[in-house]
């Protein structure tokens, strides 16, 4: 089938969960064992169907991009920055190797190590072998030796990191640099500045109109994937894609760990998390998420950032409870299936973001975002490392891999300056966060 006859089938299935569910609002019960039996069965061929579409819709969208040929232009992150009064298009990193030679050289590396290429390929790869980042080699962020990956290798990284990281997969705005020197986001709060009616003869009024200005810095933490062990065998088998394997590998392990950070990290030892820098826009007094509780995060996000592609995030069992609420007016869900190419799932009309990250619907848990998380910056230093260790496990056979990736993460909310009041930081940021109170009786 296609797309759109996937899309239709998703959404006849939908239908009948729905029906599953308004018998049992009518009849004023609550799920029968078979109903609930049929309900789970119905939603993972409904997830199940979104994984295919969204796998085909994928496949369309790159054979189309390779049938063009891209013309130069500046990466929309960096021309938002730009618009924010700051120029860091020079901290852009050109590309990484891209030539069929170097991802020759590489692919020897990751099977025979640099004592077994052959020369000319071990001169290919040499100028690219060495620290993490040569241009800070004193400083506390450089790491150990290893080759460059190639930039295919990385774009196949970052797609895994993608796939296990929801902030990643958000709006956020992504920034990738060449060094990994602290760079300022520049921050403006002119939220409550108003303009005046001049009457004839008088001087403007220039007493507290001044906008407040401010940064916050980015700059980047040192994470590791830990150890890839694979075994000999493998490594000498031709037919087995190893490049492809130990880029999902690695970014999966990168992934997971950069996402729990960007999420809740603290912002010292490690990235400033989203949850942990947004400010509350709804507190539920108990664990009953209603329609009441989402409206009321909605319009605590002021519109200017609402229509900007505002997007919820939350945990995936949050998804299950939020799929069964439905609209008082009407009593239709409020999820609702994306039946257009491309078109996403939605929640009050906003997208979602799965984000494994966030905090289940429990006691006392931030369990829900929303808001515009273009506000949320995350900065990759693009100097990407493999490091391969030989002798450390030859009784086993085994060959182990190592990648570093330097990143960092902000929220660059206007109201985060430094002496904003709390009430402003409260009422103006672009993202909230909806807190559970204690459990209901």
């Amino acid at each position: 089938m296609d797309t759109k006859e996937l899309r239709q089938r998703r959404a006849s299935l939908w239908e009948q969960a729905k029906s599953l569910h308004a018998l049992a609002d009518k009849e004023n019960r609550s799920l029968t064992a078979e109903e609930a039996e049929q309900w789970d069965r119905i939603n993972k061929d409904i997830d199940a169907l979104k994984e295919t579409i969204d796998r085909q819709e994928r496949i369309a969208f790159i054979d189309s991009e390779m049938d063009e040929v891209p013309e130069p232009v500046m990466k929309p992150e960096i021309r938002k920055i730009e618009s924010m009064g700051e120029d860091f298009s020079n901290e852009v990193e050109g590309a990484l190797p891209a030539d069929k030679e170097y991802r020759q050289a590489f692919g020897a590396y990751l099977r025979q190590g640099l004592g077994g290429m052959k020369p000319e390929l071990r001169g290919v790869l040499q100028p690219y072998y060495g620290t993490v980042n040569q241009r800070a080699m004193m400083t506390t962020s450089a790491g150990a030796g290893g080759a460059l990956i190639p930039e295919e290798f990385y774009r196949k990284l970052v797609e895994a990191m993608q796939a296990f990281g929801g902030m990643r997969q958000a709006r956020t705005t992504k920034i990738s640099t060449s060094s990994g020197a602290d760079m300022p986001i520049p921050l403006v709060d002119d939220t409550y500045n108003k303009g005046a009616i001049l009457t004839e003869g008088n001087a403007v009024d220039t007493a507290g109109v001044d906008p407040t200005f401010g940064s916050k810095t980015l700059g980047s933490f040192m994470y590791t994937s830990k150890l890839v062990r694979v075994s000999m065998q493998l490594l000498q088998d031709s037919a087995f894609n190893l490049e492809s394997w130990l880029a999902a590998a690695l970014g999966r392990r990168l992934g997971r760990i950069t996402n729990d950070h960007f999420t809740t990290g603290n912002g010292t030892t490690e990235p400033e998390g989203i949850v942990t820098a947004a400010p509350a826009g709804v507190t539920d007094a108990d664990l009953d998420v209603d329609y009441f509780d989402l409206i009321a995060l909605e319009h605590s996000i002021d519109p200017a950032y609402r229509s900007n592609g505002a997007q919820w995030m939350f945990h995936d069992t949050t998804l299950a409870v939020l799929k069964q609420i439905k609209a008082v007016e009407d009593g239709r869900p409020l999820w609702l299936p994306g039946l257009a190419v491309n078109a996403p799932d939605t929640i009050l009309g906003y997208q979602y973001i799965i984000n494994q990250s966030m905090a289940q619907a429990e006691a006392e848990a931030k369990a829900i975002l929303f808001g515009d998380f273009s506000y949320y910056f995350i900065r990759d230093v693009q100097d990407v490392r493999i490091l391969r260790l030989e002798e450390r496990f030859a009784e086993y056979l085994q060959v182990g891999f190592l990648a570093f990736l330097r990143t960092d993460g902000v929220f660059a909310s206007p109201t985060s300056i430094e002496g904003s009041s709390e009430q402003t930081a409260n009422e103006s940021a672009p993202i909230k966060y909806l807190q559970f109170g204690t459990e209901s009786a």
